[in-house]
């Protein structure tokens, strides 16, 4: 009887120390006033559970005490852009295919041709016994009545040749469909004198000294051109006779700049197999393309007048007139290519055909002032206009990978531009003769000519792949 009495007082001893540790939980005394998360205050005490009764009310932490505050443990903050998250992947799988590149450009711009700033004659031209390429005509002064021999201004020993220049690429993958490639080139502007021949002959002088021009003197070298001369059209007609009207005696100048720079923007379709060695990608894009030339030509002559009241020559006054031509063709569209690549883990060769198919926007103007007499006002023509444009490329390339992002890239470009305008074409050196008593006057008109250019040469740059 005794041992089931010691029993049942040690199970009711056990059974009230738990009630009353329930009751006076050691972690949250009623006064403190801080409760944390996940703990709820039961009929008992306070309790800590995931699952609140009912009888208690609605889950979570409820505030007791006099400051009625409650501290939950949360995650560090990582901003929107959290580690992992599918934006975040997506930015960083793009731009981990990343690319850019930097080109210097060497390149040849076809020369403008033989073309003479001048318009035909019917003159028979002497040839330069030096040098048959030079000619020269023999003309009479009307002033003096003495015998001038007189050379066209040509663009034949114009060259546009090594121009520097500089293109930047940038490719962005687009998610798994292809690569948004972007591209600007520039040359720098060519300026390219425009030199009349110097017409050598064997002539005679005091070569040793005595002071007397004879047999005695060995021959030399003597400069047979006296002046630089452009002949012109009489009321759009060739005459019959002596047209060269233009007489630059006391000097004459000439340059062709040229300016020409490019953009484009292709997407380029995924290759059908990443994993081979051999990479065709086709692309569409769109393409522009401008080609500026500039054309200025100064002359220097002797204004000659007679006077009205005793019909006697006056003394000639020094003039200069000038004839300026520019052209700017601005060719646009769209286009399209191939991306053909050979690679292998070091050295990889391309080529890269494309085609554009477009619009000339062009702007060609003319100017003349003094062309007969110093009075003569500037006079301006002005043309601008659409018309066909196309351009077709193609480029040659070889890269060498010298580290995990870095790569040594040298190709060969051919650019062919296709009906632009271009300022030696366009001028029409006209006058209009005397008429009801009225003198001649320059009536220089401007035809708009269309041909293609060739631009040609090499490049040598780095790419950085991300």
């Amino acid at each position: 009887m005794s041992r089931w009495f010691t029993l049942t007082l040690v199970a009711a001893i056990a059974l009230g120390a738990g009630a009353q540790a329930e009751a006076q939980s050691p972690y949250l005394p009623p006064d403190q006033g801080v409760m944390p998360a996940g703990w709820y205050q039961g009929a008992s005490g306070y309790k800590h559970g995931s699952h609140v009764p009912a009888a208690y009310g609605p889950a979570g932490p409820l505030p007791t005490g006099p400051g009625r505050t409650i501290y939950e443990q949360m995650p560090d903050d990582q901003g929107w852009l959290y580690e992992d998250s599918p934006l975040e992947r997506s930015l960083k799988n793009t731009f981990r295919h990343a690319y850019f590149r930097v080109d210097y450009l060497l390149w040849d711009i076809e020369d403008p041709g033989d073309n003479v700033l001048s318009a035909p004659t019917n003159l028979a031209a002497v040839t330069n016994p030096t040098n048959p390429d030079d000619v020269f005509f023999p003309l009479t002064d009307p002033s003096t009545g003495n015998q001038l021999n007189v050379v066209q201004p040509t663009l034949a020993r114009v060259f546009i040749n090594e121009n520097n220049g500089i293109r930047g690429t940038f490719g962005l993958p687009v998610f798994d469909w292809g690569t948004f490639e972007t591209s600007v080139f520039a040359l720098a502007t060519s300026t390219a004198d425009i030199t009349t021949p110097i017409v050598l002959g064997i002539g005679t002088a005091d070569t040793n000294g005595d002071g007397v021009i004879d047999n005695l003197d060995s021959p030399v070298s003597v400069n047979l051109v006296d002046a630089t001369a452009q002949a012109v059209l009489i009321d759009g007609q060739l005459p019959a006779g002596d047209n060269f009207l233009l007489v630059n005696d006391l000097g004459y100048q000439a340059s062709l700049k040229t300016s020409v720079w490019g953009a484009e923007g292709n997407f380029l379709s995924e290759t059908f197999n990443p994993n081979s060695s051999f990479l065709a990608m086709p692309f569409v894009g769109f393409r522009y393309f401008n080609f500026r030339e500039d054309l200025r030509q100064s002359g220097q002559y002797s204004f000659s007048t007679f006077d009205p009241l005793t019909g006697l020559p006056v003394p000639p006054i020094a003039s200069e007139r000038r004839i300026d031509s520019t052209t700017n063709n601005n060719l646009w569209g769209p286009q399209i290519g191939l991306r053909a690549e050979l690679t292998s883990k070091w050295v990889s060769v391309g080529v890269q055909p494309k085609v554009m198919v477009g619009v000339n926007s062009y702007k060609a103007e003319l100017m003349t002032q003094g062309i007969l007499n110093p009075t003569e006002p500037e006079r301006v023509l002005y043309e601008k206009n659409n018309t066909f444009g196309i351009l077709g490329d193609l480029e040659v390339y070889s890269k060498v990978r010298l580290g995990d992002h870095f790569s040594l890239r040298v190709g060969y470009n051919f650019l062919w531009s296709g009906l632009i305008t271009r300022p030696a074409d366009n001028i029409v050196y006209n006058i209009q003769s005397a008429t009801g008593g009225l003198p001649a006057t320059s009536a220089f008109v401007q035809d708009v000519k269309f041909s293609g250019a060739v631009l040609q040469g090499l490049s040598v740059g780095g790419l950085l792949e991300y």
